[in-house]
């Protein structure tokens, strides 16, 4: 059997700031920014866990799923701007 590859083309609208509908550069910005916030926030606790005088280190499997996280979240940013990038050239090249 031969590996079929298929492309997704995920829903991003639960990363928009109220899950709305249209995909204005305001709620994609909004988007971008808010899985920034998180992304430093999980940044910042992971940067905690270097401190040697720190009591109570998380184990390598739960800094592993993190910093996983952290890239996902960036790959999103990415997705998100991408996908809006492509439906405004194409809306551009209609008009």
């Amino acid at each position: 059997m031969k590996n079929k590859i298929i492309k997704l083309n995920p829903d991003m609208r639960h990363h928009f700031i109220n899950n709305e509908e249209a995909a204005t550069a305001l709620n994609v910005a909004d988007s971008v920014h808010e899985l920034a916030d998180q992304a430093k926030s999980l940044i910042t606790l992971i940067q905690d866990q270097f401190d040697e005088d720190r009591e109570g280190r998380m184990q390598g499997k739960i800094l592993y799923h993190a910093l996983s996280a952290v890239s996902g979240m960036i790959e999103d940013m990415r997705a998100i701007c991408h996908a809006y990038h492509q439906a405004t050239r194409d809306t551009d090249k209609q008009e």
